[in-house]
This record gives structure tokens, sequence and C-alpha cells, in this order.
């Protein structure tokens, strides 16, 4: 999210409460889904399934840190889609425009071709949001913590110097194991009070698992 008003941590508190997860899985992905906590899913190095949660669905609570943020009225807002990109995003951006339209916050998906939403770096070409999708083959969320929130990176279009020391510091440990395992925790704290993003459902798929995300 890079629109000015989605730099404020209620207005991205808002949008997850706001957005029924649940639903999606069930209505979209006939239960075969489970909504994904944040860039650290179940199975990924690091996972703590005591503090690693995802947001329930609460509408009012989204309502609430709206009128807070000072946008008791919502507000509109672009979101890219890579069209036909993966299986069912289609749906899946139509939900997350269903769901924040709910709480106020009037989304216009703009569809794109996957050559066009992908052609730029930093997802130039799309809204102040967008929808995409990252996976790990072996295990463990440094992939995707370090392609989407290391500044400089092709798909990044967030930056926050706390966390990108502690992406640095996993790298620095070396090894896709061991030492890792407890560095991502560190960043649990913005997984809720200051989430970067609004993590969607991760599909079922043999051997790994697929995180939806990157709002």
């Amino acid at each position: 999210m890079r629109a000015a008003r989605s730099r404020t941590a209620r207005v991205r508190r808002a949008l997850n409460f706001g957005l029924d997860r649940f639903g999606i899985i069930e209505a979209i992905f006939s239960g075969q889904a489970n909504p994904a906590p944040g860039f650290i899913v179940e199975g990924n190095l690091g996972y703590d399934p005591d503090t690693m949660q995802p947001f329930p669905y609460d509408p009012e609570r989204a309502s609430e840190l709206l009128a807070e943020a000072g946008y008791p009225d919502g507000f509109e807002i672009t979101m890219g889609c890579p069209a036909d990109g993966y299986i069912n995003i289609n749906e899946v951006c139509q939900a997350i425009a269903s769901n924040l339209g709910e709480i106020g916050v009037d989304v216009e998906v703009d569809f794109q071709t996957t050559n066009s939403f992908w052609s730029e770096p930093n997802y130039a070409v799309t809204g102040p949001m967008y929808v995409d999708s990252w996976s790990s083959e072996f295990g463990e969320a440094y992939p995707r913590l370090e392609g989407a929130l290391m500044p400089g990176n092709y798909y990044n279009t967030w930056e926050d110097e706390e966390i990108a020391s502690l992406i640095q510091e996993i790298e620095q440990r070396g090894g896709p194991r061991g030492p890792r395992r407890a560095v991502p925790g560190d960043a649990r704290p913005h997984a809720r009070g200051s989430p970067v993003h609004l993590p969607l459902p991760a599909r079922h798929l043999r051997g790994r698992e697929r995180g939806r995300g990157g709002l």
C-alpha cells in the first residue's frame, strides 16, 4: 500500500479487520486454504502459532479505527489486480473490494494483464494498492521478506529501517535453517500493531503453501 493514508498504522489495521479472509476461503477456495497471518505462515521457520494469528473479521473495529485515523466516512482508493495471474485471483480482488466497501472504503479494482502488471519496478503501473502472491519452496519466509520489504528490490514498495535491519540480520546469520529460525519472530509487533500489508489466504499446494498478499 503506497497511498499517504495507508501509511497510517490505524488505516492499515482497519483494512485488515475489514477483510473477511474466512469468507473468501469458503466462498472462493471451497475451504482449501488457510488465512495467512503474514509473510511467515505455518510450516515456515520462525512461525509461532501462539503469536502469529490472522486478523479476525471485525468490521465494527475497522470502522472505529478509520474514524480514529480521520476517515469516519471512509475514502476511495484504486487497487491493481493481475487479471488471471493466479487461480481465482479475479474473484479474490472483487471480494476484497466488496469487503472493504462495507466499512466505507470504496475500492476501484484495476484489472491489468500480467505483462502490464509486472512490467515496471516497484509495481509502478498499479494503483496505491495492489494484489500479488509470494511463495517459498524451501520452508522459510526469508524470500518473501527480502523480496517485498528490502529497499531497492524490484518488487519493493514499502521501506522500514527496523524491518530492513532484521532482514539483513537473517542474511548475515547464513544458511536457510538453524540460527535463522528465531529472527523473523522479532518482527511480530509489526504484523499486528503496524502491519505493512493485508495477508490473504494461503492456498493448499503439494509440498508448500502459497501465501497471497502484497496489498
